[in-house]
């Protein structure tokens, strides 16, 4: 059995896409499995045993190659028993419709199993703060024939390194967007924070990040302070991530391989990066947010200006060092459910959403007991009650009608315009009247 997994997205995406190919290698043990990957990407092959890499260039597409010029002849001189696209992009759902396959799954196909799942999740994409579905276990739910939510959780690796502990912690000194990167204030105090208690310290990015690594070595001038920035390959990355205690990190592709290898990091999400979404599958982890009480406008785009000064970003580290309170910004929990991770603590409404994903595509039994405490504010009951009542009066196709009218029912609005597929929401809004 041949089986192709679509994922051209970045390394991190790949790390979470594990667990779904354990899933594969689980139940198709003797199948060839396939990964088709970004060639920027390729590098990562040996973190998955038993499967085959397959790079393409993504400027093939920009250059409107025919689709035959465009595949690497690996894909193009097989013939596939099930693929699986777990890329949201135009490019992935090209190279879908033209690979030949018994059975598709993921994103871009059209069977009800596979379309449902995927207009549902992005109908997220514009009401992100109602959303709680990792995207680990949104990939898994594609093949979910065989989801044991019980099982499988873990970034199972196939690398075993054997370090000798010492006190290293390492920072990654940026990310892909200036708006998800942490201060330089804040480089600065954890590096000095534990350069003082006999650590040494790593300073992990991409080549255009050591600029910023430079900045902080010459204002601390320490020699345990190691600037590493632009000089680390996959294999090289892992074994420095392996031999730390602790990983400071926004989110991150360099998170993810904190996941990989078991090692413990500290996370802190801004601007457009939400932790509910693509935080790193694992439990051992400090997770910080920015409070929506305080600030609306998170999480935002990663394509908009910020007209509020990079406010968001006003978190202290050197405040967790003196004991005190963040108060603007939330410390997350990592836990598993049963259907996957998930962070708390989580506003009423997103645990609303995600009791209905539970009830609706898992087919798990929401017991009265959790009824009663899921809605405890007051405001949240009125608001829900509000769009309940409002929702068979109102002309949902009507998008900016339905903008201003409805908050906690908006990702139906937005489900409503991708599918014509009618039953998930008459079954959530029969399920939220149920909570009223």
């Amino acid at each position: 059995m041949n089986i192709l997994v679509i994922q051209m997205a970045r390394m991190g995406d790949i790390i979470q896409s594990i667990p779904l190919v354990n899933d594969v290698k689980k139940h198709y043990p003797e199948s060839n499995i396939f990964l088709l990957v970004n060639e920027v990407f390729h590098d990562c092959g040996f973190l998955l045993k038993d499967v085959s890499f397959i790079p393409i260039s993504l400027g093939f597409f920009i250059q409107k190659k025919e689709m035959k010029d465009i595949l690497p002849l690996p894909i193009s001189g097989i013939s596939f028993d099930i693929v699986i696209n777990l890329n949201n992009s135009t490019y992935a759902k090209q190279i879908l419709d033209y690979v030949v396959a018994e059975k598709k799954m993921g994103f871009g196909v059209s069977d009800r199993h596979s379309f449902e799942w995927a207009m549902y999740v992005t109908s997220f994409l514009k009401t992100r703060h109602l959303n709680s579905l990792n995207l680990v276990d949104i990939f898994r739910r594609f093949f979910s024939v065989f989801y044991s939510a019980n099982e499988g959780f873990e970034l199972e690796n196939n690398i075993m390194i054997n370090l000798a502990p010492k006190k290293n912690i390492a920072i990654q000194c940026g990310a892909r967007n200036i708006k998800r990167q942490f201060s330089k204030d804040n480089y600065i105090d954890i590096a000095t924070h534990y350069l003082e208690k006999g650590y040494q310290v790593n300073l992990l990015g991409v080549q255009n990040e050591t600029q910023t690594a430079k900045e902080i070595v010459k204002k601390i001038g320490h020699k345990n302070l190691i600037d590493m920035t632009g000089k680390t390959d996959i294999k090289k990355l892992i074994h420095i991530v392996y031999s730390c205690e602790r990983v400071y990190t926004p989110d991150t592709g360099t998170m993810h391989l904190c996941a990989f290898c078991n090692t413990p990091f500290t996370a802190l999400f801004y601007g457009p990066a939400f932790p509910f979404e693509t935080m790193g599958y694992f439990k051992m982890a400090d997770v910080y947010m920015p409070d929506r009480e305080i600030f609306s406008c998170y999480p935002c785009k990663d394509d908009e200006l910020c007209p509020n000064n990079f406010s968001c970003h006003s978190f202290s580290f050197q405040s967790l060092y003196l004991n005190k309170t963040n108060n603007n910004f939330i410390k997350l929990c990592v836990d598993r459910d049963q259907i996957g991770q998930v962070l708390t603590p989580m506003n009423e409404m997103a645990t609303l959403w995600r009791n209905f994903t539970k009830m609706y595509f898992f087919n798990i039994d929401i017991f009265d007991l959790q009824k009663k405490h899921v809605i405890t504010q007051p405001e949240t009951r009125a608001i829900i009650q509000r769009e309940l009542k409002l929702w068979s009066k109102i002309d949902i196709k009507n998008l900016e009608v339905a903008r201003i009218n409805f908050y906690f029912l908006k990702p139906l609005i937005y489900f409503n315009k991708l599918s014509n597929e009618k039953t998930l929401i008459h079954k959530s809004l029969e399920f939220f009247k149920s909570y009223i």
